[in-house]
């Protein structure tokens, strides 16, 4: 009777998450000034009848609720182009060794091509890529009046900054002083609201959920914790089974209770944050004295991106029901320069609608990659000379948020050499790259930069510890 009853809960709350998680993906074309409060009513109401039993009715509802919301907004709920995350209390299935062995490459991304999720693209109405259009633009588009604020509460270097979703002014920095920060960057002047202590080492990547109610962060003293955002406290912490530094985590984008990690060894392991359990059996990525350095999941949940301190780039089938990892492909960028940094976006008008990756290479180099489904494959887009040649140094890049009345796309990356560049993105790979402006403010090399969503703020951290906060000159 028992087992029924915690059974039937389960699946009531698995379909709870599924209807909020359709609410928050639409959340960001709702007016800006009801958007927060109406996630957190939902989310309120929701939980009170996740309690009753489950039935027909329900799953109704949740079909029905995304086909109006499809045709109120005119599309899909994940064109808003971000890797939203979704946290839900499923209990994970433990992976068995061989859960990461390489299968046949072709029937895997078939499968994935032919899946619609796979299909969901961000809106680019009228993409013109006329190189003289593009560039003018940018170089108007991205121009800054100055910098709004800085934040020098770290003492080492701030090794990755993000903005909370769908949030103008709630930042995150994660710093090797073995602290997090939390700040509050608007109405000014600007505030630290809570700083996150407990790793024992460097914290070296971190991200938030999709509500922004938790944050996973990793560390090199070997440990994963989640934190409480609305009360900076410890909720949990992991320890890695092989005693590593833990060097890249994600959530994964349906399912925020399973999160990815990735060990100086070369492991990748599955973690559910609720329970605090590993997969029981875990296989290494081919290499013990190889680092990931990071990782990314394409909007579907379905890819997962591995960067590694050899140059190598790795895709993987996520399982969502055994919770297993399968190795698709692997290719090398530039033999012994490390994989930094990796972000994903697809983009209508641009390359075929392909998915996009953009990678940071210790090759000097930004490298912008389509990604081939039916070949399991990249094929390079446009090459942005950059300088960065330490591979100790872990520098990121992002993809500026899309508008859909601006022209072409952009993309922002620090650089050893202490500037914030941004580049265009155009069709033509064989067109020389060009620079649209470069920020010129931090005395060490630039590890990170991150906008908010609306664009109106842009933060970039560096090696020595400093935060600056830029405004753009047409907010």
């Amino acid at each position: 009777m028992n087992s029924n009853t915690n059974t039937n809960q389960y699946k009531c709350h698995i379909v709870w998450q599924q209807i909020i998680a359709i609410d928050v993906k639409y959340n960001v074309f709702r007016n800006p000034n009801i958007k927060i409060l109406y996630i957190k009513r939902r989310n309120q109401i929701l939980r009170e009848r996740s309690k009753r039993e489950l039935n027909s009715y329900r799953k109704q509802y949740l079909k029905l609720r995304s086909q109006l919301l499809s045709q109120k907004y005119g599309i899909s709920c994940d064109q808003s182009g971000r890797n939203r995350y979704v946290r839900s209390n499923s209990n994970s299935r433990l992976a068995s060794e061989d859960s990461m062995d390489s299968r046949s490459g072709r029937p895997l991304w078939s499968a994935i091509q032919s899946d619609p999720f796979y299909d969901r693209l961000i809106p680019n109405y009228g993409l013109d890529l006329s190189r003289h259009n593009v560039v003018n633009a940018f170089s108007e588009n991205y121009s800054f009046s100055g910098m709004h604020h800085i934040f020098d509460q770290h003492k080492e270097a701030v090794t990755s900054i993000r903005f909370a979703n769908d949030d103008k002014s709630l930042l995150c920095c994660s710093s090797m002083d073995s602290t997090l920060s939390i700040c509050q960057l608007t109405p000014s002047p600007a505030t630290i609201l809570y700083v996150l202590r407990g790793h024992k080492a460097g914290v070296v990547d971190f991200e938030w959920s999709l509500s922004n109610d938790l944050i996973v962060s990793c560390s090199l003293d070997s440990t994963v914790k989640l934190w409480g955002a609305a009360s900076g406290y410890c909720l949990r912490t992991i320890d890695d089974p092989y005693a590593c530094p833990v060097m890249a985590c994600v959530f994964h984008p349906y399912n925020n209770n399973m999160v990815v990690a990735a060990n100086a060894k070369g492991c990748l392991q599955v973690l559910n944050v609720s329970t605090g359990i590993y997969t029981k059996r875990v296989a290494f990525d081919g290499d013990e004295h190889n680092s990931i350095l990071c990782l990314c999941f394409d909007t579907t949940g379905h890819t997962l991106w591995v960067g590694d301190s050899k140059g190598f780039i790795s895709s993987f089938i996520f399982e969502m029901r055994s919770c297993r990892l399968v190795l698709v492909n692997k290719v090398i960028v530039v033999a012994g320069c490390a994989i930094t940094s990796i972000s994903n976006r697809c983009v209508s008008g641009l390359v075929n609608s392909e998915p996009l990756l953009l990678v940071n290479s210790a090759c000097n180099a930004l490298l912008l990659f389509k990604v081939i489904p039916r070949e399991a494959n990249l094929e390079i887009i446009q090459s942005f000379s950059i300088k960065h040649q330490n591979k100790d140094l872990i520098i990121r890049s992002s993809f500026c948020p899309i508008i859909s009345n601006r022209e072409g796309v952009c993309v922002v990356t620090g650089c050893e050499d202490t500037c914030v560049y941004f580049f265009t993105v155009e069709e033509n790979k064989y067109c020389k790259s060009k620079c649209v402006n470069k920020l010129q403010g931090h005395s060490a090399p630039v590890l990170d930069v991150c906008f908010n969503y609306d664009e109106s703020l842009l933060a970039s951290s560096d090696s020595k510890g400093n935060v600056i906060i830029w405004k753009r000159e047409s907010y």
